[in-house]
């Protein structure tokens, strides 16, 4: 939705018709040093040390930072969520190419 930067947050999602299979995402980001700030808008939690590494389908993915929102940021066919985190990544070896 948001690959070519023309639609941004927020964004509402269709439901799937039919679910689509995947292959599992599967962060192991183990325990890490972070610092927690709010910035008015949310709570963010940044990482102070190595960010670990995580494989979506082919790609290698950085983490650098979490944030909350209360009171989901997205909906899904209209519904909002009571709350939901964020986990900001950057794709290794492409500086400024996100994953959330």
């Amino acid at each position: 939705i948001c690959s070519q930067g023309m639609m941004q947050s927020p964004v509402d999602l269709p439901k799937c018709i039919v679910p689509e299979t995947r292959d599992a995402i599967a962060p192991a980001w183990g325990s890490h040093t972070i610092e927690l700030s709010n910035n008015g808008h949310t709570i963010v939690a940044t990482l102070t040390d190595a960010s670990p590494i995580m494989t979506a389908r082919t790609f290698s993915y950085s983490l650098k930072q979490c944030h909350f929102h209360v009171g989901s940021e997205h909906t899904v066919s209209g519904e909002q969520i009571p709350m939901v985190a964020h986990c900001v990544h950057e794709k290794v070896d492409h500086a400024g190419h996100y994953g959330v």
